[in-house]
């Protein structure tokens, strides 16, 4: 099976070009498609002979990803071309029209823009023009891959509603499958929560991610000694509205905002935390979230698809399924209150999914049945 897909930025994504490395230990060949030179990811390419990085410039990298996969699906050297991010989506439209062909098309949507379109945009909330233009241009690419495309991938169950919805995709074309963790950084260690009990955000600080929800949950929690620390970055169009927010919540030192913390320190910061609250209102598949698990910690979401797609069974993570902050006040409330074997099981199943479902090697795995499964099958026929 000959493999190619694309990772713009390498080093960015670096757990995913490792999750990429266990992926072509179970193929014939891997070619990943990128714009910036390995660097301190050089071992693991050394490690990984039948995995080759194509490093293209940046200016014009969809073009020249297309003339180099055409390149090769006219001389048949290609069983899979696997989309990240919409960059291959002129090559969809090129070549998926072939009944014959013996590739196929697949793509994973990190990222659901129609959905987000309808429930973060929705409210009208305050958000950059660069942030919306990058959505606009990724929505369209959405399409375009979803017409062409033989399978799309999802990160959760629900987010395949979307894309029938949104974009006609019928749901047999639709799987989904988890998303990777780096298990060896982020693992549990023993460790009792600090007093008093610390609730941890980390992440884009910003109402799309429900800092809002937090601030004004907290402040109904004003007279009990819970902290609340916030890990990210403002984004630049929500600075006056957060100052002003933190003003009101009227915090005083309950609040702790840290705007940066290196990824090799990260781990650390979730030792002692009693929970990690994320009351985001759109996720593909929350990194922060399969992080805390990992590091078993567990968490109080929102319950959207993306969530949805870490416990599809409802096992582990306490959802909460309004924005309020008094549904978020109760939750928080009944975190705390949870017995401590009911507190400690709900830990140990968190790990236990990071470890069985979300490891480089497994999702590795389910990506490579995936694609002996689309080559199985005919080709779709566009339209």
């Amino acid at each position: 099976m000959r493999v190619v897909t694309c990772l713009p930025r390498l080093l960015a994504y670096s757990d995913r070009f490792r999750m990429l490395c266990a992926l072509s230990c179970k193929v014939e060949s891997l070619h990943i498609l990128t714009t910036e030179q390995p660097g301190s990811l050089s071992e693991l390419v050394s490690a990984n002979p039948k995995l080759s990085l194509v490093v293209l410039p940046r200016k014009g990298f969809n073009r020249l990803a297309f003339n180099w996969i055409s390149e090769r699906l006219r001389s048949n050297d290609l069983d899979i071309i696997h989309d990240n991010f919409g960059h291959f989506a002129a090559v969809f439209q090129a070549w998926a029209g072939s009944h014959s062909r013996e590739y196929r098309f697949i793509s994973t949507l990190y990222t659901n823009n129609w959905a987000w379109f309808n429930r973060v945009r929705k409210p009208h909330l305050d958000l950059g023009w660069t942030y919306v233009s990058q959505r606009i241009i990724t929505l369209w690419r959405d399409r375009r891959i979803c017409k062409h495309a033989d399978r799309v991938l999802v990160l959760g169950p629900g987010h395949e509603d979307d894309l029938v919805d949104g974009h006609a995709l019928d749901v047999s074309r639709i799987r989904w499958v988890e998303s990777e963790v780096n298990i060896a950084h982020f693992k549990a260690v023993e460790q009792e929560p600090t007093q008093p009990p610390t609730f941890l955000f980390t992440g884009a600080v910003c109402r799309n991610k429900g800092i809002d929800v937090l601030l004004n949950a907290f402040r109904l929690l004003k007279d009990r000694p819970y902290r609340l620390q916030l890990i990210g970055r403002i984004l630049n169009w929500e600075k006056t509205w957060f100052a002003d927010a933190v003003k009101e919540a009227d915090l005083g030192d309950k609040l702790i905002h840290v705007p940066q913390v290196p990824g090799a320190e990260m781990a650390a910061r979730y030792r002692g935390v009693h929970s990690l609250v994320f009351p985001s209102r759109f996720e593909g598949s929350p990194r922060s979230v399969r992080e805390a698990l990992a590091s078993g910690i567990p968490a109080i979401v929102s319950n959207i698809a993306g969530h949805r797609g870490l416990d599809p069974h409802g096992r582990f993570l306490r959802f909460v399924d309004s924005f309020e902050p008094d549904a978020w006040c109760e939750a928080i409330l009944a975190a705390v209150n949870e017995s401590e074997p009911q507190y400690t099981a709900r830990r140990h199943l968190g790990v236990e999914q990071m470890v069985t479902f979300h490891s480089f090697d497994a999702v590795a795995q389910r990506l490579f049945h995936s694609y002996k499964d689309v080559l199985s099958l005919p080709p779709r026929s566009s339209g």
